[in-house]
């Protein structure tokens, strides 16, 4: 390979690696995404790991989705999800240092550049960052009740939410 093409490699795993886990199978290739067991006949547990890119709730939502999916995929119409948790794994990351633009009613020192190059500069903190992984079990039934959920109205509504078209079902 030569010098531009390994610019170009790199560039592009650059711009992959800032994005927002997509809702898609977790695989070699992609460290976030679903997965799924089958626990016993129509019940499966669901996992989403996101990164930090994700919106709040987004890896949860996605983690229902894919319940959802699993039981339209198993001809059954509802679905009763039980066990939902969120682990958060907390990223390091400091906060950064600003220049703050000089305007005339800046005071300046000539005896003490270090105080007014002080003065020009703000802080700002850490924002909190997150990977998040959401668990759901749910048991795919025929009959609607009490404690169940429409499959497909979930399915449909956490895709507009998310702009999804019909991704991800394995029919």
């Amino acid at each position: 390979m030569r010098w531009p093409n390994y610019c170009l490699m790199f560039a592009g795993c650059a711009a992959l690696a800032g994005c927002a886990t997509q809702y898609e199978p977790r695989s070699v290739w992609n460290i976030g995404g679903y997965t799924e067991a089958e626990v016993s006949p129509d019940t499966w547990r669901v996992r989403f790991d996101g990164n930090e890119l994700l919106l709040p709730n987004q890896g949860d939502d996605y983690a229902k989705l894919r319940a959802a999916e699993l039981c339209l995929a198993g001809q059954k119409s509802f679905m009763r999800m039980s066990q939902f948790s969120t682990d958060l794994e907390y990223l390091r990351g400091g906060g950064r240092v600003e220049r703050q633009p000089v305007n005339a009613s800046t005071e300046t020192d000539s005896r003490t550049p270090y105080t007014d190059a002080m003065k020009r500069m703000k802080i700002v903190p850490a924002t909190p960052r997150a990977r998040s992984t959401s668990y759901v079990t749910v048991a795919c039934v025929d009959q609607e009740s009490a404690d169940t959920l429409g499959a497909a109205a979930l399915a449909q509504s956490i895709r507009q939410k998310y702009g999804l078209e019909g991704a991800g079902s394995r029919d």
